[in-house]
């Protein structure tokens, strides 16, 4: 389930534990697995590494995040990501880069 995804990020990015989760968004052609690694960096900061793999392409590795808040979800985010709050993926300046 996507909520006890969110709740486990959350939760090991809180603690500062080192984490991994993998999590699938089934759809009628594809099935793609995005993959999420919570630990340091080369130069021992904190980061979430996130790889989203679909067969058909290769895996692509998105840009690292450093920081993680909940937001209220709206119309779209609610059908789309099956609850009323998406977590989000916060860049070095606090910016949005990835959301779910």
């Amino acid at each position: 389930r996507r909520e006890d995804a969110r709740t486990f990020i959350y939760a090991h990015w809180q603690s500062k534990k080192p984490a991994y989760v993998a999590i699938d968004f089934p759809c009628i052609d594809c099935a793609p697995t995005r993959h999420v690694f919570i630990d340091q960096n080369e130069s021992g900061q904190w980061r979430i590494a996130r790889v989203l793999e679909e067969s058909r392409f290769p895996p692509r590795h998105r840009k690292d995040a450093f920081d993680v808040k909940y937001r209220p979800a709206n119309r779209e985010g609610r059908l789309e990501e099956k609850g009323p709050r998406i977590l989000s993926f916060l860049d070095t300046a606090g910016e949005e880069i990835d959301s779910f």
